[in-house]
């Protein structure tokens, strides 16, 4: 069994985080600390979780970083038109996606060790290769106007219970892989014998398929 010291990577594009709106909310900080408070409840430990805070102008993606992937359990990537425009951000998923596949423990039982936050709608045919076959986790909804509206941790968004759901179900099924990494066994798979199977749709139809799920 690998050694790690970090429980969750959170790789994110940096415009992401830059304050907006009336509460000047600070989107992916705001993220971290919620998940950070909810797995260690979930846990009963506080959970390790890195993420590269300073600004990175003309930094070099050192093996440093690389280094990161081969300690970490998750790599949580936070997905946006941002993020498919950052070339660190792509590096970062493809050296977790390298170093999981090459360690012994790759995924655990079908559940991948990537966790895909979609923060802004981005058409899942243009999502990478390494996370396209990932469901994910979708923070936002599509309005009667066709807009997809961002879900907002604070109580005065429309969108603010949307929001601590979804960061529930997200910190639950973490709670879930982390354990099941730990004991190297999958306890994803304790559910009922029973199994339901549910089929893939296209973008348009993604928000019906999870009510459903």
């Amino acid at each position: 069994m690998p050694s790690f010291e970090n429980d969750v990577f959170i790789s994110y594009a940096h415009a992401d985080n830059e304050p907006w709106g009336p509460e000047k909310d600070r989107w992916i900080s705001s993220f971290h600390t919620s998940l950070k408070t909810r797995l260690t409840q979930l846990l009963g430990r506080e959970p390790a979780i890195w993420r590269d805070d300073k600004l990175r102008g003309t930094d070099e993606f050192g093996p440093e970083i690389v280094d990161q992937f081969l300690k970490t359990k998750i790599l949580l990537l936070v997905l946006s038109p941002s993020y498919m425009n950052s070339e660190w951000c792509q590096k970062e998923l493809i050296e977790f996606f390298t170093a999981a596949q090459t360690s012994q423990i790759p995924d655990i039982g079908n559940q991948s060790r990537i966790c895909k936050i979609i923060k802004t709608h981005v058409s899942y045919d243009e999502h990478p290769p390494e996370i396209a076959g990932l469901l994910g986790y979708e923070f936002y909804l599509k309005d009667s106007a066709g807009r997809n509206q961002e879900f907002k941790s604070y109580t005065q968004s429309s969108y603010c219970s949307d929001y601590w759901k979804k960061l529930e179900e997200v910190a639950y099924d973490l709670s879930k892989l982390i354990k099941s990494i730990e004991t190297g066994r999958d306890q994803l798979s304790s559910y009922p014998e029973k199994t339901i199977f549910l089929a893939e749709t296209t973008s348009d139809l993604k928000h019906n398929r999870k009510n459903i799920q």
